[in-house]
């Protein structure tokens, strides 16, 4: 009878403990007080509760969590939080397992959305739903004190940051201004939305609007509309594609100008300067960048204008960077072995001089050693079909003396430069010996001389008008094919010396410890008299203007580098590059400047805080300034920060240093086609300065020493509002002036403000 009661009572308790609720290794619900309830299945915490799962952390008073199905339900101050997004309200209910959470009326933030709903979801495709929404980009609206805000009856917004609105109303002050059947956009939908408006003596006043419309995670579109009272008004549109291999930017603009600037009228027909004045003005601009493999590239840039002041007018910025832009298609193949380039270049805005490739094609073969020998060899190939082409005018010359200077030829260039590098111990020494083949297919019987090409220099003017009527001297086409030998010679000698300091430390610019490089060396080039004249050559570039040169340069390089802790990553950063160097002639022809100079090239850069750059270039015989160039910063971009550029040049003739196999720093780009320049002394100064923590204000001026005059002045002052930022500017010279209003409704915010 035992047994069987024995018996009885085990497997009693083998059913109770099999048939008992099968409770989680770990709850995902922490709190002060828990008690479970195994009748409904429920885990109740109460007390600062947190509920975790995946990104999300739920915070409420009290939460209600059925472990058997995952649902929860949170009520009593309820609050949703991730790395960068939060909810607030009063319920919250969802399922751990299937990833949905939804809530009643509730706030929000979900970057750069400000949300205030009656009611809204979140699926498991992280896809968060909001009905009945009222959205800014500030916080004030979950006090209902915005002074902008977007309704909508619905809002849907993915997790790569896309979203679509329905029915949406925009309301300024509470005033209805517009609607819409719907708006998409993304988590830049703010920054998207372009408005400046303004008034200036040349336009009038004037405004404009844009948005770019976000297509996809590749693609955007900025449409844009403006109008000027004084010049009509002008639409366009701004498109950006990025991919894995293509990048493209493109840009259309139209204008229907009703006034366009213009200084004379001659039969009825306006004029400004010797170009016709044009009512339709437009700019097609587009920059390719195409990579067919990681070792082939196509690069190609379009700008088709319709009229030689349309960048003067309208993109003021990028002519002073490059006032003639230049249409080119360029697809090259880069290898360790050999670079090869195909560049074609047609000239499509006639009212610019230029020189057409049609097209260029360029082999270039690396420096490399010869087989197993000390000789070390880089050799160059370049051929195509060249053009030069002076603008077309639509007036003659006030002397009526024809100024069209246009010929072409077939040209075929290579060269080819051999290296024989010697150690001594601690110097190096190193002879070169290097040739240049050049054939044209034509050439000029009658020369055009160094001397002419000054004048055609001067007298190839934007705008056709000058104080001084320069003559004009063109080639002829009666020389026939021409074979052009150059030869080289030369040795560079140098050596290296280093000191380094480990116990260096410069704390305010995070300085630790200091390497301090010197390389002297000397660097002699003959190249002699080429077997012909430049004068009967047709003259494109730098290799159709090679002439006899005897120089040696002796120069000192320094550098310095530091190690810099920035994000937590300790570099080496080289923060001044140092060079000085005298030119010395031995040969004086007569025929060209062969003043010795004395140059200097300093470049100090502290990626965030400092920059300063010097270029300076001494006559030695006179012991004049030629050239003395400054420009520095001080301070951090976005801080309060100072910037100054001095730009000082002397009358004077420039000399000839030029070498094809060797590397020379130069004072200014190239100075293989010496110029006389006239003095010029120039100042530009700014300062950025942050008076509060929303107030910001900058300016800039732009003197002229030579005039004492203050050329151009601008002014600007940003304000930082609780929902938008307003910027204020003021641009004066001489003879006009600007004024310009740009608004942004995105203002300068956190997440933590936000919470």
């Amino acid at each position: 009878m035992m047994r069987i009661f024995y018996f009885l009572f085990v497997w009693a308790f083998i059913i109770q403990v099999y048939s008992a609720p099968k409770l989680p290794k770990s709850w995902p619900v922490k709190a002060d007080k828990t008690k479970l309830d195994f009748k409904d299945k429920v885990y109740i915490a109460e007390g600062n509760t947190v509920l975790a799962f995946d990104e999300y952390t739920i915070k409420a008073g009290l939460i209600r969590y059925y472990y058997e199905t995952g649902d929860f339900e949170a009520s009593d101050n309820v609050s949703i939080e991730t790395e960068t997004n939060f909810w607030q309200g009063d319920y919250v209910t969802g399922n751990v397992k299937d990833r949905e959470i939804e809530v009643g009326p509730s706030q929000a933030y979900i970057a750069p959305f400000y949300i205030v709903s009656e009611s809204g979801s979140m699926g498991e495709g992280k896809t968060a739903v909001f009905e009945k929404v009222s959205f800014a980009s500030c916080d004030k609206i979950f006090d209902g004190n915005s002074d902008w805000q977007l309704e909508s009856q619905k809002i849907t917004y993915h997790e790569d940051g896309h979203f679509s609105a329905d029915k949406v109303v925009f309301r300024a002050f509470d005033i209805p201004l517009l609607y819409a059947p719907g708006v998409s956009g993304d988590k830049d939908f703010f920054e998207n939305i372009e408005l400046r408006l303004g008034d200036s003596s040349d336009w009038g006043f004037w405004v404009h609007v844009g948005y770019r419309f976000r297509i996809n995670k590749q693609l955007s579109v900025k449409p844009f509309v403006e109008y000027r009272t004084k010049r009509g008004a002008g639409v366009g549109s701004e498109l950006k594609y990025k991919s894995d291999r293509l990048n493209m930017d493109f840009l259309g603009h139209y204008i229907h100008d009703t006034d366009p600037l213009s200084d004379d009228t001659i039969n009825g027909q306006d004029y400004n300067g010797r170009f016709e004045t044009e009512e339709d003005r437009y700019r097609v601009k587009t920059d390719i960048t195409y990579e067919f493999t990681e070792d082939i590239k196509l690069v190609s840039r379009i700008d088709y204008i319709s009229d030689v002041d349309f960048l003067h007018e309208f993109y003021e910025d990028e002519y002073d960077d490059y006032p003639e832009p230049v249409t080119d298609f360029d697809l090259s193949w880069l290898t360790e072995d050999w670079e090869i380039s195909v560049n074609y270049r047609p000239r499509l805005n006639d009212f610019y001089s230029e020189v057409e490739k049609e097209p260029e094609i360029q082999i270039n073969l690396p420096y490399r050693r010869i087989g197993t020998t000390s000789v070390y060899y880089d050799g160059n190939v370049t051929f195509g079909r060249y053009q030069r082409l002076t603008r077309d005018y639509d007036l003659d010359r006030p002397d009526n003396i024809d100024d069209d200077i246009s010929y072409d030829t077939f040209r075929f260039d290579t060269t080819h430069s051999f290296y024989r590098p010697i150690r001594l111990d601690w110097l190096k020494i190193t002879p070169r010996a290097a040739f240049k083949y050049v054939n044209y297919s034509d050439s000029s019987e009658s020369g055009v001389t160094y001397e002419d090409w000054v004048n055609n220099i001067n007298n190839d003017n934007r705008r056709g008008l000058s104080d001084e009527l320069y003559p004009v001297t063109d080639y002829d086409d009666d020389g026939g094919s021409l074979d052009r030998v150059i030869g080289e010679f030369g040795v560079e000698s140098s050596f290296v010396l280093n000191s380094v300091n480990n116990d260096f430390v410069f704390e305010p610019l995070d300085w630790n410890g200091l390497r301090h490089s010197v390389e002297p060396y000397v660097n002699y080039t003959y190249i002699p008299n080429p077997s012909e004249s430049v004068d009967n050559i047709y003259f494109f570039d730098e290799v159709d203007r090679i002439e006899e040169a005897n120089f040696v340069r002796f120069g000192v390089k320094h550098y310095l580098d530091t190690k810099r802790t920035y994000k937590d990553k300790e570099s080496v950063e080289r923060i001044v590059n140092f060079e000085h160097f005298i030119d010395w002639y031995l040969d004086d022809d007569g025929e060209q400047p062969q003043a010795e100079q004395f140059g200097n090239v300093i470049e100090f850069d502290h990626k965030h805080r400092v920059g300063v750059w010097i270029k300076t270039m001494n006559d030695l015989e006179s012991g004049d300034f030629n050239v003395f160039n400054f420009g520095g910063r001080l301070g951090n971009k976005d801080e309060e920060h100072v910037t100054l550029g001095f730009l000082y040049q002397g009358r004077y003739q420039q000399s000839q240093q030029y070498s094809f196999a060797s590397d020379l720093t130069y004072i200014y780009q190239t100075e293989v086609f010496p110029l006389d320049y006239e003095q010029t002394k120039n100042i530009r100064y700014s300062y950025f300065v942050p008076i509060t923590e929303t107030v910001s204000f900058q300016f800039s001026h732009y003197w002229d020493l030579d005039e004492d005059d203050l050329a151009i002045q601008k002014y600007t002052l940003i304000k930082s509002w609780d929902c938008w930022t307003t910027s204020f500017g003021v641009k004066a010279n001489d003879n006009s002036y600007s004024l310009e209003l740009s608004v942004s409704l995105l203002p300068s915010v956190s997440t933590e403000h936000a919470r």
